[in-house]
């Protein structure tokens, strides 16, 4: 179960899992409230991390791990799409 919604702050959040033992949730914020937002569910002994930035689309994708930039590869087409694509069309 993957849903999407929108916050009043215009921050924007998936929640995913089957039931709330395994609910994730992603958030996108502002780097500075992202700080806020990590400290307030440490003090609650919920665990979470800052896992990446939005930057300009003209700076493309890129993982960083460490010191170290790699650009990650763009497909014309996902492989599930290549899927729903060959012939017989459905999985």
């Amino acid at each position: 179960m993957s849903i999407p919604w929108r916050a009043a702050s215009g921050t924007d959040t998936n929640v995913t899992g089957s039931s709330p033992e395994t609910w994730q949730t992603q958030l996108t914020l502002a780097p500075a409230d992202a700080g806020i937002v990590i400290h307030a569910l440490a003090r609650e002994s919920i665990d979470s991390h800052f896992i990446g930035q939005v930057v300009p689309r003209e700076q493309g994708v890129v993982l960083v791990q460490g010191n170290r930039q790699e650009p990650l590869p763009v497909f014309a087409q996902d492989e599930i799409a290549k899927l729903f694509a060959a012939p017989g069309g459905s999985v």
